[in-house]
């Protein structure tokens, strides 16, 4: 909690009393990546706090030594942990169904592809902002089709 209250929610911080469980995803990993976290809130409020707050762990916005966001250590007090942590990205994102999170992935490549201007989800929702500036909230892969259909 304390890297997400330093770099997101500095002003009023995650208690354990706004975390239901915390676990992490899948099987441990051979190659030394760590596993997703998956954070159960005890409120939607705190929930809130943190995902609307998420831009903040962007590297050019994180607190700390230039070069080891993160961490308030010297250069040479920091530990080797530390030093790790600070150097990944770190992402907050929602827990989404697998048919949500697939439209997500498609609406990001037709992003990638100019057919719609920017593309997120908001709770459970996949939301598409159109080649004309207009935010859509997206159900199905035919309304996310028409919509980067109509791109020109």
């Amino acid at each position: 909690m304390g890297l997400i209250n330093k770099n997101v929610c500095e002003l009023e911080p995650i208690t354990i009393d706004d975390v239901d469980r915390v676990h992490r995803v899948g099987r441990r990993r051979d190659d030394g990546v760590p596993r997703p976290i998956l954070i159960r809130f005890s409120t939607y409020r705190a929930r809130q706090r943190v995902y609307t707050n998420r831009r903040k762990l962007n590297p050019k916005q994180r607190q700390g030594i230039p070069g080891r966001p993160w961490t308030g250590m010297t250069e040479s007090g920091a530990s080797n942990v530390q030093q790790q942590v600070a150097t990944q990205n770190v992402y907050v994102n929602e827990d989404l169904t697998r048919p949500r999170a697939s439209m997500l992935w498609r609406a990001r490549r037709g992003k990638q592809e100019n057919k719609i201007k920017d593309c997120w989800s908001s709770d459970g929702n996949v939301l598409v902002k159109d080649s004309k500036g207009i935010v859509k909230s997206v159900r199905n892969e035919d309304e996310l089709r028409a919509i980067m259909s109509q791109s020109g």
